[in-house]
């Protein structure tokens, strides 16, 4: 598993924004039924019509991009508003954060193109401390 930092992951963002919205992040994945959540967000992003981009994240292939629009045209706003709330940005601050996160997140927390669940779910968000900001 490659080690990114989230620096380079995020570009030139606002490192405590960053930092924020992925304690926040983390937080909600980590808070009862972190699969069933992530789960779900990425259906909401298939039915956008991102199901190739969301593959790609799930398989061991290079990660697809996705934009800040994409985000927001394919979170339900109560979500996106929700995680803002907890990380104490704005929806498009979110959002763009997101853009940058979701696609080396979901690929830590998938294996063979799934989710993982459970324990190793429970076990890989640790692997998250890793997207630090040098």
């Amino acid at each position: 598993m490659r080690t990114m930092s989230l620096d380079k992951v995020l570009g030139r963002a606002d490192r405590s924004a960053l930092e924020s919205l992925m304690r926040a992040l983390e937080d909600m994945l980590a808070r009862g039924g972190g699969g069933l959540l992530l789960g779900g967000l990425l259906r909401q992003m298939e039915s956008a019509g991102l199901r190739s981009t969301v593959g790609s994240w799930l398989g061991d292939g290079a990660n697809e991009e996705i934009s800040s629009r994409e985000v927001r045209r394919s979170f339900h706003h109560t979500t996106l508003a929700a995680l803002a709330r907890a990380a104490g940005l704005s929806t498009r601050q979110t959002a763009d954060g997101l853009a940058r996160l979701l696609p080396e997140v979901v690929d830590r927390l998938s294996e063979n193109g799934h989710l993982l669940w459970g324990e190793e779910l429970e076990a890989r968000l640790g692997s998250l401390d890793t997207l630090q900001i040098d």
